[in-house]
C-alpha cells in the first residue's frame, strides 16, 4: 500500500484528506507542522507527499519543500494553500520543488485523482 504524508497545521483538513486517501486504497500518513512532517519522511519513507505551503511559519511548508528538493528529490510533492491565485504565480512554488498545486479547500476527488496520477494505484 502507498504511503501518502499530508502534512498540515489545521487538523479538520488532515482528518478528511486522510479518510479520502485511505477510501481510495492508499496508507495516510500526518504531521500537524513541518518539522513534524520532516521527522515522518525519514522514519516512514511516503510515497508522496502532499503539504499545506503556509503553516506554522508563514513559509514553513516552502522552506520544507526546498530541503526535500535537495535530499529527497524523488519525492513528489503536492502543495495546498488557500492564498489567490495571482500570489501563488508571484511565489513560484515550483522553484521549491512543488510540481502540483491544489487550492484550499481541497476536492478530495481531486486530489486522489492527482495522486493517482502521480504515483498510480
Amino acid at each position: 500500500m502507498k504511503k501518502i504524508l499530508i502534512i498540515d497545521d489545521d487538523q479538520d483538513l488532515l482528518d478528511s484528506l486522510s479518510m479520502a486517501v485511505e477510501a481510495k486504497g492508499f496508507q495516510p500518513l500526518t504531521a500537524g507542522s513541518a518539522a513534524e512532517g520532516l521527522k515522518k519522511i525519514s522514519s516512514e519513507k511516503p510515497d508522496l507527499l502532499v503539504c499545506d505551503i503556509m503553516m506554522e511559519d508563514i513559509d514553513a511548508g516552502l522552506k520544507l519543500a526546498e530541503q526535500l528538493t535537495k535530499t529527497n528529490p524523488e519525492l513528489p510533492k503536492i502543495g495546498i494553500s488557500n492564498i489567490a491565485e495571482t500570489t501563488r504565480d508571484t511565489i513560484d512554488i515550483s522553484r521549491y520543488g512543488y510540481k502540483y498545486f491544489l487550492q484550499k479547500p481541497v476536492d478530495p476527488d481531486k486530489l486522489v485523482s492527482l495522486i493517482r496520477s502521480i504515483i498510480g494505484n
